[in-house]
């Protein structure tokens, strides 16, 4: 019981924060959906798919409000972990929906990301990095559950990638694997 009191305590806090989603700005809604997935990756690890599984979803809503490339990036990272606790079809549609984002991207998009935020006071400006423990970012992390639990629905996936590039770095992560 005491491991679980804190994946508690952040639950009721994001239960909280997702009723006021809709009014954060951008990074606040990228925050939040990286503390979600954090949230998750715990939860699976403690064995708990039940609870993985809600806070993928929450997760998945959060990315919803996210207008930049990282929401393919984060949708994908949560089919991922579907996939680790063995929701193999719903990893699957969750990876096509990823599909569809990142074909809905423009191509400088994913180039345009910046992974850490720059705070400013006075003369002093210091980098940030935005990456969580447990957040997958990428096709290197990303595939290879998804290819582990479902093949047949992952290369249909990277087939239907539109962008050349995006394409190269899947298969290259599919052909190491094989």
């Amino acid at each position: 019981r005491a491991g679980r009191e804190p994946l508690d305590d952040l639950g009721r806090g994001l239960d909280h924060a997702a009723g006021r989603l809709v009014h954060l700005p951008a990074f606040e809604a990228f925050a939040f959906a990286e503390g979600v997935a954090s949230f998750r990756r715990e939860a699976a690890e403690q064995g708990n798919a039940a609870r993985a599984r809600e806070a993928t979803e929450k997760a998945l809503t959060a990315a919803e409000h996210i207008e930049d490339g990282r929401k393919p990036l984060l949708t994908l990272s949560a089919a991922s972990l579907l996939a680790r606790i063995n929701q193999s079809a719903l990893a699957s549609s969750t990876l096509g929906q990823a599909v569809r984002q990142f074909n809905a991207l423009k191509p400088e998009a994913l180039r345009e990301i910046s992974w850490r935020r720059k705070i400013e006071t006075g003369s002093t400006r210091l980098d940030f990095p935005l990456a969580v423990k447990g957040v997958d970012i990428g096709f290197g992390r990303s595939l290879p559950p998804l290819f582990t639990a479902d093949l047949d629905s992952t290369l249909a996936a990277v087939n239907e990638l539109t962008a050349e590039d995006l394409q190269a770095q899947a298969w290259l992560v599919i052909t190491a694997m094989s």
